[in-house]
């Protein structure tokens, strides 16, 4: 009985420290917007383009935006808020947009804008997860 207490013991201490352990991964690090805005944008593209992109052959668009710092403009389709990250859809192609994501608190660079206008956005790709994804955005153009 004592060593099946030990083994469910350890097996648990294992489970947690390996959920830490995958928890504490961070595939790329956060960039702040000052460092974002300073950053030179590898490529520059329309929303539209990289959203067909990404619809006609996922594993090309990857090995061309995955990571990089690019410079995205488009018609805003929503702006919104969840889960404390402020965020803006731009209008791609084929019912794929880009959400391009936002660190720190841009309530007010936000709220100045509307749905329908076209706007220019920096920021790193992060692949396509049901959305092109758009992570440590800047806004570069209203």
């Amino acid at each position: 009985m004592k060593n099946r207490a030990k083994n469910i013991a350890s097996a648990a201490a294992i489970g947690l420290f390996s959920l830490f352990a995958i928890a504490s991964v961070d595939e790329e690090p956060e960039s702040t917007p000052a460092e974002m805005k300073a950053a030179k944008a590898e490529l520059s593209v329309t929303a539209r383009t990289i959203a067909y992109d990404y619809n006609e052959n996922e594993v090309a668009a990857n090995l061309k935006y995955e990571n990089k710092i690019i410079q995205v403009s488009g018609s805003i389709e929503d702006i919104s808020k969840d889960f404390g990250q402020y965020s803006i859809s731009l209008v791609g192609s084929n019912y794929k947009g880009v959400l391009c994501s936002f660190n720190g608190n841009v309530a007010e660079q936000l709220a100045a804008l509307r749905s329908g206008q076209m706007i220019t956005i920096k920021g790193r790709c992060d692949g396509d997860y049901g959305s092109v994804s758009m992570e440590d955005c800047v806004i570069i153009t209203k």
